[in-house]
């Protein structure tokens, strides 16, 4: 059965250090010595000492407990725009510093500092906050006091310049706030020495041992042939090598031997299923609407398969980039670049929701959120409703980025076609209509009153204002007006696209039948219709407005991107004139978001790449660049290898092979126990890189390595999905997000509701209770019997071996070929091995550890 023995979990601290938020709340504090609107109003709080002894001088203390409470409730009156009492507390140096009544912090007797007496009500005329009705709970209390006494001083993070880190920099952001380490331009540091008695393969190691030598560790030794083959063939292709593979990698004598392998994975097409796996996760693909009717989506197909060639053909990041944002405007006649444009469709949808403005700023809404975690690796939603707790993000930044995106309609008319295709499909259409013209017109006399009456009582579930907007033409209504009747008119064409003809009984029900025979008699003119595309287009060349909640009212936000990169709002002469009646707002972006000046997009695909291919990033969170999301483990490492991937022209293949023929991705993932206890007290999580961390196969992984080693898998490449038990790769697998496939479900596959940038990976009874006992694992264990039967039937021996090199990527041990062979022999001397005690044997080897884990 399987166990946890292997596995590894990549456990990360929020070390942020730098970002001050200048949101607050109404206040009426006044007065000399108000000092601190640092939390709300306290009840007087006695403390036990070991209660404020906890831990709490750490980053990520003060940024999720003592930050957010300052950015709430402090900055109003003590901030950039206002220091009642002469007091800051929005920088370190002005915390430090105190106001007028004195230093906020007694370091003799750190209890007793004028912070927490304010907090506690020590002084009932002189306590924090001082609006009536406003207290602190308990427990904030605690944080505070922890926080002040927890060290020599409180933590509070600086930088290592920090003389020029503090300060005001003369626009809306402080010195402070400029120095988050995200924005900065990507720079092509100098490649460190290596020490003496160190060796590296490639610049990456250089890197990676300094940071080991100023911890006082030292990399492990390099993994066997097998292990990296097996390690590298499941990182790029999704499954694992042949036995000819391994055998000839085995006897690759030549220097480069390591490269060539590298190089022909890389060539595999099997090589775009598994990376397009991974950018399926972020971005959140899957081919059904969500919520509780969650209908299959037959044309979501495409994109899916898009991916999947563009990372085949090593298609430029940047390219990638506008098409997914603006491929319908950039390339409007070309259906392999539009769509991309698929990426603004896929989200989830709720058919029968007649709340169509709530339905349609929700679909928005995260099509916003989610561009900014994928493409710049930014948690934009936390500034949705206030300026981020965390971050330089302000609240209009967020509406300025929306604005961006506001224009879009989930058009579904747009045909998956060339112009010539569509031309030609035009001119047999009009052939069919004219030949059968008095046919469907007595035909849809039966028809369409019943239709229509459908549609009338769908339509008036819908508001009022919704049913008004359906009486005007489309030139009446205004941009945001003709979005709502789009998305609301999903819920009309259903109601004709379910209908049934045969439901109509009686003489007309005959009638219809008659005519209904008739024209099928032209179904040899009718062409096959275009497959539509399944993507998002611009509602036309105006946009809709955008507007911004604030205490004053609600304020109408111009687009723009983020404040601190691009302070200037954009107006129209900023949009590029494109085809087919687009705002034009898409390909701006698009060309800011895949712009080499622009220092968050290569950044955050780079880590992504490295995370694949580690396990984790060198910046932990890959969707989130920002405070919470820690900061990189290898700052210069990571802009080295940025550079590098700028310089390729955002290529990514250049970026694996770099990583891959370092030193540090080929150390083994089992060193020796000395190794590992000394590692562990200084770096219990390898984020220095010791070692190889031990991973899990993904469901996918597992499934499709079952599927090769038993020799079933189909390689046949796209088209429209399949069901589970066909054998093709799991990419190709159907996707419904409210009933996934029992195996993914297990082995901790997304749903495709949200972007997953870096999956779990669990241990749990139900994983050892499904391949152990479910049909499809047992069904693989026997293929695989029938498959090795004739080769242990002629060389019980030499079928071992195969089955281990396959499974395994490995010799047998002479313990476990003994083992094994007794296993198979376990009856009278010359009886041939029975197709059971070989399937028992087959089935053992795909649900071990050996087989499911990566080292």
């Amino acid at each position: 059965m399987m166990n946890n023995n292997g596995a590894l979990g990549f456990g990360t601290a929020a070390t942020g250090t730098h970002v001050i938020d200048r949101s607050g709340v109404n206040s009426r504090a006044s007065g000399l010595k108000r000092i601190l609107l640092v939390i709300l109003t306290a009840q007087a709080v006695s403390l036990q000492a070991d209660d404020v002894n906890a831990p709490a001088a750490t980053n990520s203390f003060f940024e999720s407990r003592i930050r957010p409470l300052l950015a709430e409730n402090c900055h109003e009156c003590h901030g950039r725009d206002k220091s009642k009492g002469g007091l800051r507390l929005d920088t370190r140096t002005g915390f430090l510093a105190g106001g007028s009544s004195g230093p906020l912090v007694d370091h003799s007797n750190p209890r007793q500092s004028l912070i927490l007496r304010a907090i506690r009500g020590d002084d009932p005329d002189f306590h924090m906050p001082p609006s009536p009705g406003r207290k602190l709970t308990a427990a904030e209390v605690v944080d505070v006091e922890k926080w002040v006494v927890a060290g020599d001083s409180p933590v509070w993070p600086v930088y290592a310049d920090e003389a020029v880190r503090e300060g005001e920099t003369g626009d809306d952001f402080s010195v402070e706030e400029r120095s988050w380490w995200a924005i900065q331009p990507v720079q092509s540091p100098d490649i460190p020495s290596l020490a003496a008695g160190l060796t590296a393969r490639n610049p990456v190691d250089h890197f990676i041992h300094e940071k080991l030598r100023a911890a006082g560790l030292r990399m492990a030794p390099e993994a066997s042939r097998g292990e990296l083959l097996r390690r590298a063939s499941y990182d790029l292709t999704g499954l694992p090598p042949s036995v000819e593979m391994l055998n000839r990698f085995m006897a690759d004598t030549r220097p480069d031997a390591w490269e060539r392998v590298v190089d022909e994975l890389l060539d595999s097409p099997a090589y775009g299923e598994r990376w397009g796996q991974h950018w399926l996760d972020v971005t959140r693909w899957a081919e059904s609407d969500g919520y509780r009717a969650d209908d299959f989506r037959p044309h979501a197909w495409p994109y899916r398969d898009y991916v999947i060639r563009s990372f085949n053909e090593d298609k430029s990041y940047r390219q990638f980039i506008r098409e997914h944002v603006a491929g319908d405007e950039l390339a409007p006649d070309d259906p392999d670049s539009f769509i991309g444009a698929a990426f603004l469709r896929n989200g989830i949808y709720e058919w029968n929701q007649r709340e169509v403005r709530m339905h349609w700023d929700l679909i928005v809404t995260e099509v916003t959120d989610l561009t900014a975690e994928v493409f710049m690796g930014l948690g934009l939603r936390c500034a949705r409703c206030h300026d981020h707790k965390f971050d330089p993000i302000r609240q209009e930044d967020y509406f300025r980025f929306k604005a961006l995106l506001a224009p879009i309609r989930w058009n579904h008319r747009k045909p998956l076609a060339t112009p010539e295709q569509i031309e030609e499909h035009r001119v047999a259409q009009k052939r069919w209509e004219q030949e059968t013209a008095g046919l469907r017109a007595r035909i849809d006399a039966i028809l369409e009153p019943r239709i229509r009456k459908k549609e009338h009582a769908a339509l008036i579930m819908f508001p009022e204002d919704i049913q008004a907007m359906f009486a005007k033409t489309p030139e009446q209504r205004s941009p945001y007006e003709q979005q709502l009747v789009e998305l609301a008119s999903f819920q009309l064409e259903r109601e004709r696209r379910v209908f049934k003809p045969d439901s109509i009984k009686g003489e007309d029900g005959e009638k219809l039948g008659k005519l209904m025979k008739e024209l099928a008699q032209f179904d040899h003119l009718k062409p096959e219709p275009l497959p539509p595309a399944h993507i998002a287009v611009d509602v036309g060349p105006e946009a809709p407005s955008v507007f911004m909640e604030t205490r004053s009212g609600k304020r109408e936000v111009p687009p723009g991107f983020l404040s601190i990169l691009d302070p200037s709002p954009l107006g129209d002469h900023d949009f590029p004139g494109v085809p087919g009646g687009s705002s034009g707002r898409r390909t701006r972006l698009a060309e800011w978001l895949a712009n080499d000046s622009n220092p968050l997009t290569a950044r955050v695909y780079v880590n992504r790449i490295w995370q694949n291919h580690f396990g984790r990033g060198l910046a932990p969170n890959p969707n989130d660049f920002g405070t919470l999301g820690g900061p990189p483990s290898h700052p210069e490492l990571l802009d080295w290898i940025t550079s590098q991937f700028l310089q390729s022209g955002w290529k990514t293949k250049p970026i694996h092979r770099i990583i891959m023929t370092s030193a540090a991705y080929r150390q083994t993932a089992r060193p020796s126990p000395e190794h590992v206890a000394a590692s562990r007290q200084v770096d219990p999580a390898n984020s220095l890189l010791w070692r190889f961390s031990p991973a899990r196969l993904s469901a996918e992984q597992v499934r499709d390595g079952m599927l090769a080693v038993s020799g079933e898998l189909d390689p046949m490449a796209g088209g429209p999905s399949v069901s589970h038990d066909t054998p093709r790769r799991s990419i190709y697998v159907r996707k419904k997000r409210n009933t996934p496939v029992p195996m993914f479900r297990e082995f901790d596959a997304p749903d495709g509701f949200d972007s997953i940038p870096q999956r779990t990976s669990t241990t749990t009874p139900a994983q050892a209770l499904l391949i152990l006992n479910d049909e499809w694992p047992i069904a693989r264990a026997q293929a695989l019997a029938q498959r090795l039967m004739p080769m242990v039937q002629a060389d019980p021996e030499a079928g071992i071996s195969w089955l281990v090199q396959a499974a395994w990527s490995r010799n047998p041990r002479p313990d476990e070929l003994r083992l094994m062979d007794s296993f198979l022999g376990d009856g009278p001397t010359d009886a041939p091995v029975s197709e059971e005690s070989l399937t028992d044997l087959c089935h053992m080897i795909l649900t071990s550890n050996e087989f499911l884990y990566l080292h």
